[in-house]
């Protein structure tokens, strides 16, 4: 049986008006419970400072501090009490030693006494009554591959649960995380689970697709669940003049944190040799490619559409970039990317449209683009590509601009222009009259011949800054794309040039090829000075981090750090 008591350690303050009161709520406890640790001012101004790291060996902090100030009035004589607590978890059993905490309260300093708490294993009849447990449907996989873990929460049919905190997920270091399922609120599967002969109410806390990157560390990570049970008290001796009945309502709640284990992932090395044009995908892929015609005047645009279907780390890799031929001129594809899960596998398909310009007459052949990828299902490698796609570029029919090569729309818009010329034969007049008809078919004509080459000028011109404004307008998109992507599994390289991608597509660049003093040149007069130099300063730590030792350490922060800058820079620009 725990034993329940309440130790409190009185200081004698360096002020004659003030006392400091360091106490815990029990002295005995299981392990899981937790203790609440509490340090009072009396009659003070102000609340502790105080000094929590010796407590870090012994103990982990769950909550706190939560501050309370409370008047009391006896005899007349007014108290006030000021409080700090924290809920704290004791890290093994037996015999655990609270340090000798020491703080200020103002300018004064205090120092208190250490404080012994027994800390005992919980009886073998309460050791499984609830858990929490992390399932995973591997222990080993690729490099890209799903692994689909689930939290669950067990707990003996037997067992009452008065309140259970909001679960969080932990932050999983070495993969990327898609999210499957996550619960509105708690609720028990139908079915019951039977363990050790023991029936188990089993929840589902939340479940995430993960994916493992290149990293030292591969680990899923313990997660805390702090709950509140249920717990009757031991009946009282047979009162006679006490109701027995009423025994059953009596009982109490008991805070214990609930643990998972550790989860080590093994990485499985692909087997080698790796394709060339292997850029991480993982799972079972398909490809279509179309275009929405195959004949086509110079100078218009067709649509170039390529569609990846799958299932796996979709939208985790890139897709090499199509070879056109030098006479189309290619803007910025348009991407759309729908995600999708299926029976808890991520699935979904990426989009990729091209607008494609032919400058000259001719046949154009846009050649086949292959993809490789990793099938963790067969264990090999299988190669995807797109259609090869042939164009008819022919003439432009229009001879009144003969070098823009106007579009059918162009055309049409032109005809709307003239429409209303007379062609049919004219009435004939008296000469030296005026043929008020003739006269205004004459000065349409003039007009449409002065006003046409400028309509196709903007026209044309429009076309071209309506693709210029999508890579403006993508910019922060494809920055983050490149990001993302992480280049050759180095992060310093993948944050350098995500900001140069940026640059490139939000100003119109000839090259990705900058350095920071161009990037300072660019950025001087839109960004304020000091998020400049900030932009400067990781620029300068993605350099170390491919030339030089000095930016060991610095991997793991420097691809968020850019993510932030990128997004503020964006918002600054527009």
């Amino acid at each position: 049986m725990v034993i329940r008591s309440f130790i409190v350690l009185v200081l004698i303050s360096f002020v004659s008006a003030e006392s400091i009161q360091i106490s815990v709520d029990k002295n005995q406890l299981e392990n899981g419970e937790l203790l609440k640790l509490s340090i009072e001012v009396i009659d003070g101004e102000d609340f502790a400072k105080v000094d929590l790291s010796p407590l870090e060996s012994n103990f982990e902090i769950i909550s706190g501090p939560s501050q309370q100030t409370n008047i009391q009035w006896v005899n007349g004589q007014m108290t006030s009490i000021k409080t700090l607590s924290w809920n704290i978890l004791p890290k093994k059993s037996g015999d655990v030693i609270i340090p000798a905490l020491s703080g200020y309260v103002g300018d004064k300093r205090f120092k208190g006494k250490k404080i012994k708490i027994k800390v005992g294993e919980i009886s073998e009849d309460k050791s499984n009554e609830v858990f929490i447990a992390a399932e995973i449907d591997k222990e080993n996989a690729y490099l890209g591959e799903q692994i689909t873990l689930t939290y669950k929460l067990y707990k003996r049919v037997d067992v009452n649960i008065a309140g259970i905190d909001q679960f969080q997920m932990p932050n999983f270091k070495g993969f990327w995380v898609e999210e499957l399922f996550t619960p509105q609120r708690l609720q028990y599967q139908s079915k019951k689970i039977r363990i050790n002969g023991v029936d188990y109410q089993v929840a589902n806390l939340g479940q995430r697709a993960l994916f493992p990157i290149a990293s030292d560390d591969h680990i899923i990570p313990s997660v805390k669940v702090k709950v509140q049970l249920e717990v009757k008290k031991k009946k009282r001796r047979r009162d006679p003049f006490f109701d027995p009945f009423f025994d059953s309502f009596l009982s109490e709640t008991k805070t214990r944190i609930l643990s998972s284990k550790n989860k080590n992932i093994g990485i499985i090395n692909y087997p080698q040799p790796i394709p060339n044009d292997f850029t991480g995908a993982v799972g079972q892929f398909d490809l279509d490619t179309k275009i929405d015609r195959n004949d086509v005047e110079v100078n218009d645009g067709i649509t170039l559409t390529i569609l990846l279907n799958g299932t796996g780390n979709i939208g985790l890799f890139s897709f090499p970039e199509p070879k056109f031929p030098d006479d189309i001129e290619v803007f910025p594809p348009a991407e759309n990317f729908e995600k999708d899960e299926f029976r808890n596998q991520i699935t979904g398909k990426q989009k990729w449209e091209y607008i494609l310009i032919p400058r000259k007459p001719g046949t154009l052949i846009i050649p086949e683009t292959k993809m490789s990828f990793f099938d963790p299902i067969e264990k090999t490698w299988k190669t995807i590509q797109t259609k090869m796609t042939e164009i008819n570029v022919i003439p432009s029919k229009s001879n009144l601009v003969p070098d823009q090569g106007f579009t059918k729309k162009e055309i049409e818009l032109i005809g709307q222009d003239i429409r209303y010329m007379n062609t049919g034969p004219t009435d004939l007049v008296q000469k030296g009259t005026i043929n008020f008809n003739l006269l205004l078919t004459t000065y349409l004509l003039s007009l449409s011949i002065i006003i046409t080459p400028l309509m196709i000028n903007k026209i044309t011109g429009y076309r071209l800054a309506t693709a210029n404004d999508r890579k403006i307008n993508n910019a922060l998109k494809l920055g983050m794309k490149t990001l993302k992507n992480n280049v050759h599994n180095n992060p310093f390289e993948s944050a350098s040039k995500s900001l140069y991608v940026y640059l490139k597509n939000k100003f119109s660049l000839n090259t990705e090829n900058l350095d920071t003093l161009r990037v300072r040149e660019i950025l001087n007069d839109k960004i304020d000075e000091e998020l400049c130099n900030e932009v400067i300063k990781v620029l300068t730590i993605c350099d170390q981090g491919k030339y030089s030792p000095e930016a060991i350490g610095k991997e793991d922060g420097i691809i968020k750090e850019m993510r932030i800058l990128l997004k503020q820079i964006d918002r600054n620009i527009s």
